[in-house]
């Protein structure tokens, strides 16, 4: 499938943080999203404090609009985990189907590389079944189920585990499908 680009993958700037979090309130609001809610005020601050630490943080943009970001948050508190984040994707609702979420998680999983990481894992739904795809077609292999760990839309929710080692050559192929399908600049910090 050939992918129309009109998009470039970058660092998230400050003044874009208000886009991100209008992605982010549109796709955690009622249903089964409830439980990936989080307060605003308390989301703006953790968001910030992101740009603060230099952590992989990701858009994916179309002029001055974001389409859709990727963030890494810790894994485990403690420096022995410090290897090791969770990535946060998501494209806006219009903009899904397109592409954009591969060549936007494959370029995070590059930024990740660059910073040093050595895995990214994913919590997803497991009725998240376009988020199971985008995370395997990209090397996520699942390692847990946790049963019935997320309340939301008046039930429970399994959650799916999966996670991603940065290695060198599984590093390489993402790298080579990304810049074969646009023109994203990597992250050059690290």
């Amino acid at each position: 499938m050939k992918i129309r680009v009109d998009f470039v993958c970058r660092d998230v700037a400050a003044a874009e943080l208000d886009q991100v979090m209008a992605i982010q309130a549109a796709e955690r609001t009622g249903g089964d999203a409830e439980c990936l809610s989080e307060e605003p005020a308390r989301q703006a601050r953790r968001l910030r404090g992101m740009l603060r630490r230099r952590v992989p943080f990701r858009v994916a943009v179309r002029g001055s609009e974001v389409l859709g970001y990727a963030h890494a948050v810790p894994y485990q508190a403690g420096r022995g985990y410090a290897h090791c984040v969770q990535d946060v994707i998501c494209v806006r609702e219009g903009d899904r189907g397109r592409g954009i979420g591969t060549i936007l998680l494959g370029d995070f999983l590059f930024a990740c590389r660059q910073a040093r990481l050595r895995q990214v894992v994913a919590f997803l739904l497991a009725e998240d079944h376009a988020g199971l795809a985008l995370h395997e077609k990209l090397g996520f292999v699942p390692f847990g189920r946790h049963r019935n760990a997320c309340l939301g839309g008046g039930r429970l929710h399994d959650v799916l585990l999966l996670r991603r080692d940065l290695d060198r050559l599984a590093v390489v192929g993402v790298v080579a499908e990304r810049d074969a399908a646009c023109a994203c600049t990597p992250a050059l910090s690290g």
